[in-house]
């Protein structure tokens, strides 16, 4: 799922953040160096490492969801999508 929405969203010019480092790719969303992250429910991976950065993706203007497209919350453990505002609803449109 996830090449199949890189793949869509390179030709629109977006560039995806895939370092292998969480925290790394968050910080890179939240700069506007990245366009977007996608987390799936992959690995070990627990609601601490997306708590926090998920409130700093939204202060810094990110849009911070679900795979649904419902605004995150920590009841939803690890999957999360963080864009920029113009390409999170384009994301969205291609996982359904």
């Amino acid at each position: 799922m996830i090449r199949k929405i890189q793949n869509s969203i390179d030709k629109m010019n977006y560039w995806l953040t895939e370092t292998g480092c969480g925290g790394l790719d968050m910080v890179y969303v939240s700069e506007g160096k990245r366009d977007w992250m996608i987390w799936p429910r992959v690995g070990f991976r627990g609601v601490w490492d997306t708590a926090a950065p998920s409130i700093i993706m939204s202060e810094a203007g990110c849009k911070v969801t679900n795979l649904s497209g419902n605004v995150w919350s920590i009841k939803d453990g690890v999957e999360m999508l963080s864009a920029n505002p113009k390409v999170h609803k384009e994301i969205i449109n291609l996982m359904k």
